[in-house]
């Protein structure tokens, strides 16, 4: 999973969004989104996710096709 795809696809919405945004928005550390984004994180945990995806205030169904699955 590839959360630079859907930092990118948000920051064409959302006027750019930084990594800290999001960790304060999301509860989610800064590291643990830089790791996602780094790819040195490989297996990130749904509940990771779905704090990122509400932190973007996504559907379930757009979260999944920004990060290119489709449902």
């Amino acid at each position: 999973i590839c959360i630079c795809k859907l930092l990118i696809q948000m920051d064409k919405k959302q006027s750019g969004i930084s990594v800290n945004e999001l960790a304060n928005r999301s509860g989610v550390s800064s590291s643990t989104i830089y790791a996602l984004m780094n790819r040195k994180h490989a297996n990130p945990r749904i509940a990771t996710l779905d704090k990122i995806r509400k932190a973007f205030s996504l559907s379930h169904t757009e979260f999944w096709s920004v990060m290119g699955h489709k449902s």
